[in-house]
């Protein structure tokens, strides 16, 4: 069975704005037992310092993500002179929200696997087990600003020939 673009769209509206709505939560309370274990232990911790700063970006990066998915549904379904033609949408690469919504992905990734990797790190203090996640966060973040530059390079992203080799058509 295949969907529409713009089905796709409206599913990813509301997947996306019931997963933004469970993160949100965990994300204030994770804020509050950070603050209560601050008072409670060590009020200076660079290593609480470093996860609460990292939870904030984190939390800036995919609020940002999700204000792009809302704000490209609205541009399909409201704002689009010719109605809903979500290929003509998602086509143009000239579009800000195409674009930021692309960056915003890689940058929450790369946000996300770092505060992994650094509490591997605090947990582990060894190198061998902070290798294999090492070295998968940096072959995503060499791919992903390949992947990034292609697409915004692209005329066309539906029938740009390096993108082909990777779908199922």
């Amino acid at each position: 069975m295949s969907l529409s673009l713009n089905a796709v769209n409206l599913i990813t509206l509301t997947l996306g704005t019931l997963f933004y709505g469970i993160y949100m939560v965990l994300f204030f309370i994770s804020l509050h037992l950070l603050r209560r274990y601050k008072k409670m232990h060590k009020p200076n911790s660079v290593c609480k310092a470093i996860v609460f700063v990292s939870a904030i970006c984190l939390f800036v990066v995919v609020t940002a993500h999700w204000i792009t998915i809302v704000c490209q549904a609205f541009l399909l379904f409201v704002a689009s002179p010719q109605g809903p033609d979500a290929e003509a949408v998602f086509n143009n690469r000239m579009q800000a929200t195409v674009t930021a919504q692309d960056t915003l992905m890689t940058v929450a990734i790369l946000v996300g696997d770092s505060l992994i990797i650094y509490r591997l790190w605090v947990v582990w203090r060894t190198r061998l087990v902070l290798a294999i996640p090492i070295a998968s966060l940096t072959a995503f973040t060499v791919i992903g600003f390949i992947g990034l530059r292609i697409v915004l390079r692209s005329a066309d992203v539906f029938t740009d020939p390096l993108l082909k080799l990777f779908s199922s058509r």
